[in-house]
């Protein structure tokens, strides 16, 4: 038996994986694009400054910006009075992350508290907590701060999906700026 020439079986097992042309495309039809098949889910942002899409939060005037250090955080700005200010792009179960949230605190007694906010641009849940902050990582580090409060929201429903808002200071800064606080979470918005 004689043996082909390389060349050939090269052009045979090219031949064989070679799919055929699709006839809609030869004949200038595009295919409409292929659905996935499960459930959609809203998209995240690429970056946390994409550009088609503005992010409108008004904070109070003595907050000072700071660069947002990853890639779901889309704004973040430091307090005068210490603490902390983020606006980030992540999904899950609203408890749950105000759950887990509330457990970066040493509550001892107290409770905190969740309600839906009336007024908003989207649908809006906040969360409120006072006690010592244990989870210190997020303003920097060091010992747990007693008397620090938390005034965070969810934010469902936008552009971008689910946002969450999340403010942390000591508590009797919050308390001051509390009220400007939510009516910045109660007006945030996004434009092109």
């Amino acid at each position: 038996m004689k043996t082909p020439p390389p060349a050939a079986i090269v052009l045979l097992l090219l031949s064989a994986c070679m799919k055929a042309p699709d006839p809609a495309l030869a004949a200038g039809h595009p295919q409409p694009p292929s659905s996935p098949s499960g459930p959609s889910t809203p998209a995240m942002p690429q970056s946390p400054h994409a550009p088609s899409v503005a992010l409108d939060f008004s904070v109070p005037a003595d907050w000072e910006a700071q660069k947002a250090t990853n890639g779901f955080t889309l704004k973040k700005w430091t307090l005068s009075g210490g603490g902390v200010c983020t606006v980030t792009a992540v999904g899950g179960d609203i408890g749950a992350n105000f759950d887990r949230w509330a457990n970066q605190f040493d509550l001892g007694e107290q409770k905190w508290s969740r309600e839906s906010m009336e007024g908003s641009v989207y649908p809006t849940e906040v969360m409120k907590a006072t006690g010592t902050l244990m989870a210190v990582a997020q303003i920097g580090g060091g010992e747990p701060r007693p008397n620090w409060s938390l005034i965070g929201a969810a934010i469902s429903e936008t552009p971008m999906g689910s946002m969450y808002v999340k403010v942390l200071g000591p508590a009797e800064v919050l308390a001051t700026q509390e009220e400007s606080i939510l009516l910045a979470i109660k007006s945030l918005s996004f434009g092109s």
